[in-house]
């Protein structure tokens, strides 16, 4: 799915096509999430610093009760930790997954143990547990409309720089 305007623009230079719209990651997860509770689903949470991940669990419980948050773990643990990991979430028997630790630490995780976590469908969500805890808030919609989000991002954070950059 096309995520960013960095996508749309990349599109249009090089290979003359036109996007008309994007999904960005934070609105697919909590589409996901809607879908995931209307069908009873068991949920497997990866990701971010413990007290945000605590307080995302929470929310997805008091918010998608018809889901089931069949596990979680935070983002910080050694390679080492890994096959363990991989063991809690296959006991865990999820349906789905995010993984919320970035880019591309996330998609390397995720490369590297899909097919061990047997877990039908899993993605990477990259700041979206931040954005659902209320630690970061999105930009306003025009801002979004105009493919600015990042510029608003950058300008609240500007240690991103080389993340845009990337």
């Amino acid at each position: 799915f096309c995520d960013g305007i960095g996508i749309i623009w990349a599109s249009r230079v090089f290979y003359h096509a036109h996007i008309k719209s994007r999904v960005t990651g934070v609105e697919l997860f909590l589409r996901l999430l809607e879908l995931a509770d209307t069908r009873g689903w068991r949920l497997f949470l990866l990701g971010s610093r413990p007290e945000i991940l605590s307080g995302v669990v929470t929310i997805v419980k008091e918010r998608y009760p018809g889901l089931v948050v069949a596990g979680s773990h935070d983002g910080y643990f050694t390679a080492e930790d890994e096959p363990g990991l991989v063991a809690e979430i296959v006991a865990a028997r999820a349906d789905i997954m995010f993984v919320g630790m970035g880019s591309p630490k996330q998609e390397k995780f995720l490369a590297g143990n899909l097919f061990a976590m047997d877990v039908p469908f899993a993605m990477g969500v990259g700041g979206s547990y931040n954005v659902l805890s209320g630690e970061f808030k999105r930009a306003p919609a025009r801002v979004q409309r105009l493919g600015l989000e990042w510029l608003y991002r950058f300008v609240l954070d500007p240690k991103r720089l080389p993340r845009i950059l990337s």
